[in-house]
């Protein structure tokens, strides 16, 4: 991702570097939860098989927040 979504995401990388998992993800989701559900309703062109795989995404992105690294890119 550019650096303009570094920047963006800049809260949630700070929420995580103080070790708040819930902050950082209440935020991920709130700003990705859509765009997630958008990309598998596209992908699935099944709204309930969409909505079951955007929530494991989000789930699968809350599990591996503790070992973000930010130097190895945007979220």
């Amino acid at each position: 991702m550019s650096s303009d979504a570094r920047t963006r995401d800049a809260d949630l990388v700070a929420a995580l570097a103080r070790g708040d998992l819930q902050g950082a993800f209440d935020g991920l989701a709130a700003r990705y939860a859509a765009r997630v559900h958008r990309l598998c309703c596209l992908l699935l062109r099944d709204e309930a098989a969409a909505e079951d795989a955007a929530q494991d995404s989000l789930l699968r992105a809350w599990r591996g927040l503790g070992g973000y690294d930010p130097a190895r890119g945007a979220l």
